[in-house]
């Protein structure tokens, strides 16, 4: 299974396009996913699109911080806390921005 980690600030008018996108790319190819999205302390509506994506989708898990800590923060948590351990089958991380 691919874990797709996505950092979002204030991010209400694309979240919903960026995981479309994303899923209907891996799902084309028969990829197994789930993705974790990190609401980094929006001051938007991404906290509660988050929420909506969860409830709709049972590949999405929706995490918040109270405060923007910086995507890498956002990153480094999912990684040392979320994931299954010993964290040791990584094959490669990307990170890409997105604007669509």
């Amino acid at each position: 299974m691919l874990s797709v980690i996505i950092p979002a600030y204030n991010e209400e008018m694309c979240i919903r396009r960026v995981y479309n996108e994303i899923h209907s790319l891996l799902a084309a190819n028969n990829i197994e996913s789930e993705f974790i999205f990190v609401n980094d302390g929006s001051s938007d509506r991404t906290h509660e699109i988050i929420n909506e994506l969860s409830s709709e989708q049972d590949n999405i898990i929706g995490l918040h911080f109270s405060r923007n800590f910086g995507k890498e923060s956002a990153i480094s948590s999912i990684i040392i806390k979320c994931l299954p351990e010993p964290c040791t089958d990584f094959s490669f991380i990307i990170s890409i921005s997105y604007s669509l």
